[in-house]
């Protein structure tokens, strides 16, 4: 299976698995089964339970676009509410109270088709926790509200929150899988985030204390200097102003040309150092590493795929070998030329070509190019390995066999052209022999 698939067939595979498994009528068994861990044992689904809950309303995107726009449409309507407030009694802000009741039913009705759906593992989940904790919070806004006794509205504080919830429903949304790899790969670094952000801490804070000491003790800087003390008055203040200089923010008339000229060498230093490893230095690597890790992510993903297409082909392949079983009519086990025919015009078989790569203009001359020892016939090693050969793009083993064994007939040609050349050199040697001797006559 090559590693960079035809991204024609890759779409084609993944879009009709469908219709792939309606063609079959079932599930073909694969080559090799993966022997389960013991985690895996422990947490093991029955097969009727796992296709219960793929099968549920609670897996459809369907179902969590719906939810995925209830959730937009909730922290839109919070974020109107706080900038547009009418009053904290219900009677004042009974549309935004009608809103809350029916975001809360929406939102209890999605938990409890997720219980039905997994049962008691509902609570394993993180998510699963914080989507019931705000329910229950917001369960308690509403009465409040409703008892006329001024609610501390947390639910509707941290509700917004959900909007991370949403990241997880695009995952498998095509539309949206390049904002999912950036999401995964943001959410896959906040370790390294964590370090560098405790690493820029640390250099701000030692910055902070040299500004303070070199620049903030020296009396003359304070007398000629007006904000000296906005600035360097403290090591709090100089940490801010050591994050101002590697932000770029006015940093130049702000800082850099007072302390030039009140000659602060010391100061302009510290100032330099702080944009060459702060903003030079941390945040490049942190760029550097966040894009390495969206690559392995690709990279992951795409390995993944073509795992999944190669299950895919596997079960093609399998499916095609019984339709070739099917189609031989006289039971000898070879196929001819039109027996082969009405094989690959049956409208199942031309489907399952096309998910190998191998359209109708390519199928028409498959035969001469399948049948190896051109006996005439098709057996069903050659028909399978024929296939496995020509579908897709050549792969670079597959060209250099061709080159050798273009070299290996070129080097043949050669040498059956000088055998050639010396055996109408002996003939003609003889002929002159046979005219001297005079058994011929002269032309």
């Amino acid at each position: 299976w090559p590693q960079h698939t035809d991204s024609r067939r890759a779409s084609m595979a993944l879009d009709g698995v469908r219709k792939l498994a309606d063609a079959f009528g079932g599930k073909a068994e694969p080559l090799f089964h993966k022997v389960p861990s013991l985690f895996d044992q422990v947490n093991h689904l029955p097969v009727g339970e796992d296709r219960r809950r793929k099968e549920h309303i609670a897996s459809s995107w369907k179902f969590n676009a719906t939810l995925v726009v209830m959730v937009i449409a909730n922290s839109v309507i919070l974020g109107v509410e706080l900038d547009h407030p009418s009053g904290t009694k219900l009677e004042e802000r009974f549309g935004y109270f009608l809103a809350d009741l029916f975001f809360l039913i929406v939102f209890f009705a999605e938990m409890l088709i997720r219980q039905n759906q997994q049962g008691w593992s509902y609570f394993l989940d993180n998510w699963n926790l914080f989507d019931f904790l705000i329910v229950v919070f917001n369960c308690l806004d509403i009465v409040l509200a409703v008892t006329s006794v001024e609610s501390a509205r947390i639910a509707t504080t941290i509700r917004i929150i959900r909007l991370l919830r949403a990241s997880k429903y695009i995952g498998g949304v095509r539309l949206f899988r390049g904002a999912w790899l950036v999401i995964e790969g943001l959410v896959s670094s906040l370790r390294v985030l964590a370090w560098t952000g405790l690493f820029m801490i640390v250099v701000v804070y030692s910055l902070g204390v040299a500004l303070a000491t070199l620049v903030g003790q020296d009396p003359i800087v304070f007398e000629r200097w007006n904000d000296a003390d906005q600035y360097v008055g403290s090591v709090y203040r100089s940490m801010m102003t050591v994050c101002q200089v590697w932000t770029f923010d006015h940093w130049t008339s702000s800082l850099l040309r007072p302390l030039s000229d009140l000659r602060q060498s010391s100061g302009v230093v510290i100032l330099a150092l702080a944009i060459v490893v702060c903003n030079f230095g941390v945040l490049n690597i942190v760029i550097a590493l966040m894009v390495e890790r969206l690559s392995k992510i690709k990279q992951e993903q795409d390995l993944k795929n073509g795992k999944f297409l190669k299950k895919i082909e596997e079960a093609v392949l399998q499916h095609l070998g019984d339709d070739f079983r099917r189609a031989d009519a006289n039971s000898d086990g070879d196929l001819d030329y039109k027996e082969f025919s009405r094989l690959i015009r049956q409208p199942h078989v031309s489907q399952k070509l096309r998910l190998l790569g191998i359209y109708g203009d390519e199928a028409d001359s498959m035969f001469d190019i399948l049948d190896a020892d051109r006996s005439g016939t098709l057996t069903p090693e050659e028909f399978i390995d024929g296939l496995q050969r020509i579908r897709g793009p050549a792969r670079s083993k597959d060209i250099c066999a061709l080159i050798s064994f273009a070299q290996r007939k070129c080097n043949q040609a050669k040498q059956n052209v000088e055998r050639t050349r010396r055996l109408i050199e002996t003939v003609d040697s003889v002929q002159s022999r046979l005219y001297a001797a005079g058994k011929f006559p002269s032309a």
